[in-house]
């Protein structure tokens, strides 16, 4: 049995053969993006030579020229091309990942003498953006479909911008580093609305998302 699959960020999307409706991501109570996904349609002998409908509706304007690459055959051959493409990025992030994690857990088996806060902050900082950059692959998707994932990855880039943040911090003097240290207050309560009102289905979180990343900004040029 061959397959119909393709793979969508911030998406919505309808399947039809003949006219018949056989899969959508289309539902009232969800007005906000449904992240990254992979869509599979079961094919069987029947389904030859019928008419297929595909319809994607972007959520935002961003998003209104991507490219939707369409595939049907054996989902097993599907995971080989798509590992394949996304192996090196796999490594990469992983090894990145995991040096960031050995010395998270180094830190807590040696002392502040060996291992500074600033050294812990860069630390964070590697872990979260491999962990970033695996969970953001088409691979990650393929496997794991679940919506924690992507509310995971936005928390991660919260992260990857305080550990940044963290890092630089004892390069600064006092004044500068106060600016920091309200600046770490104000992630971390942009990052609770950011999980509260995406919930509640109040606004999309990659819009919530913006306010911090903005803010990350505007405090790196008040501090330089």
């Amino acid at each position: 049995n061959d397959v119909l699959a393709f793979y969508l960020i911030h998406h919505k999307a309808e399947v039809k053969i003949d006219g018949e409706l056989v899969y959508t991501s289309y539902s009232d109570d969800k007005s906000y993006s449904l992240g990254r996904y992979w869509v599979f349609v079961n094919l069987n002998e029947e389904d030859l030579g019928k008419k297929v409908e595909i319809s994607t509706t972007p959520f935002y304007r961003t998003q209104m020229s991507s490219q939707v690459d369409i595939y049907v055959g054996k989902k097993l051959t599907l995971h080989s091309q798509v590992i394949g493409k996304d192996f090196l990025n796999l490594v990469a992030s992983s090894v990145v990942a995991f040096v960031g994690l050995f010395f998270i857990f180094f830190k807590q088996m040696m002392s502040d003498d060996y291992f500074s806060k600033n050294s812990y902050a860069f630390s964070l900082f590697l872990f979260s953006l491999g962990a970033l950059k695996i969970i953001n692959t088409q691979t990650f998707a393929l496997f794991i479909d679940v919506p924690f994932f992507f509310y995971l990855s936005n928390f991660l880039s919260i992260v990857n911008a305080f550990g940044f943040m963290i890092y630089f911090n004892s390069y600064f003097s006092e004044p500068r580093r106060k600016i920091l240290k309200y600046s770490y207050i104000a992630f971390g309560v942009f990052l609770v609305v950011q999980i509260t009102v995406y919930f509640f289905g109040v606004q999309n979180m990659i819009d919530v998302i913006l306010i911090p990343n903005i803010l990350m900004i505007l405090n790196l040029r008040a501090i330089m």
